[in-house]
């Protein structure tokens, strides 16, 4: 069992140094768990984080979002300047199995091609609609303020596209930078706030705010159909409540017949449709 456990260490230790040294990092099933050094935050970019191009459309469930390609498009393309510090990582790029078929993921950065993600399509032809899965790419240089790009191949089925729902993408530092470094200057120097704890907060001040000064509102309100007992308090309450709507959205017009014009009708059963 030792001499087992001892050969299956060499081995991995082989493939993570072949995965380190090449440029172009290609991987399939093989699946890492470097840990974070002590006292350093992992970058992490939700879906919503990325820039929204024509392509993609942003899903959402129980208030988990997902990068989504559009039906029957083939391929499209997500992007953000990375704001962390320059290091090497590992990234790591979380996903629900929506698809069928076999899509892949060139990543770049700065315009340079540094690794290939591939998915495979389960065996049992089912798809997994909860599961949340993650690959990730080792060894990869990155300065502050590279672009990162991350070149999405759709399946596209005669049924329906499969669609490869992107949850996040983790940078995880496991070293430091290798390589000759350029100079790299902040792309958005009007934007005022840069990390994107920073960008977070700010995208739910409206909404945060809103919350806050309508709180109390709601509050009463609950307050007040708590206290309705009988049919004759809710009809009182639903009359207050008409008469109050010339005073938020202003005066209605008079009732004017509509002239409706019937131009089809498809008879059934039991009903008809006009």
């Amino acid at each position: 069992m030792l001499c087992y456990v001892f050969i299956h260490l060499i081995l991995f230790s082989f493939v993570a140094l072949i995965a380190t040294d090449d440029p172009i990092v290609k991987i399939n099933d093989f699946e890492e768990n470097l840990q974070q050094p002590k006292g350093i935050k992992p970058t992490i970019y939700e879906a919503n984080d990325f820039e929204l191009n024509p392509e993609l459309e942003i899903t959402e469930d129980n208030n988990i979002y997902s990068l989504v390609v559009k039906k029957w498009l083939a391929f499209a393309r997500i992007q953000r300047y990375f704001c962390g510090e320059t290091a090497q990582y590992k990234i790591s790029l979380y996903y629900l199995d929506h698809f069928l078929g076999e899509p892949s993921i060139n990543v770049f950065v700065d315009d340079v091609k540094v690794g290939v993600i591939e998915f495979h399509k389960p065996e049992d032809g089912k798809i997994d609609l909860n599961t949340e899965s993650y690959k990730t790419l080792s060894g990869i240089n990155i300065q502050k303020w590279s672009k990162i790009a991350f070149d999405i191949k759709n399946d596209v089925t005669k049924e329906r596209t499969d669609k490869l729902h992107i949850q996040r993408v983790v940078f995880t530092q496991v070293g430091s930078f290798q390589g000759e470094k350029t100079e790299l200057n902040n792309p958005e120097p009007l934007r005022i706030f840069e990390t994107i704890e920073e960008q977070r907060t700010a995208r739910s001040m409206l909404s945060r705010f809103l919350e806050y000064a309508t709180k109390p509102v709601f509050e009463n309100r609950m307050k007040e159909l708590e206290s309705l007992n009988t049919p004759a308090e809710w009809k009182e309450r639903q009359r207050e409540i008409r008469s109050r709507l010339p005073e938020y959205f202003g005066e209605f017009p008079e009732r004017t017949p509509l002239n409706a014009k019937i131009i089809g009708k498809i008879e059934r059963e039991k009903y008809v449709i006009e």
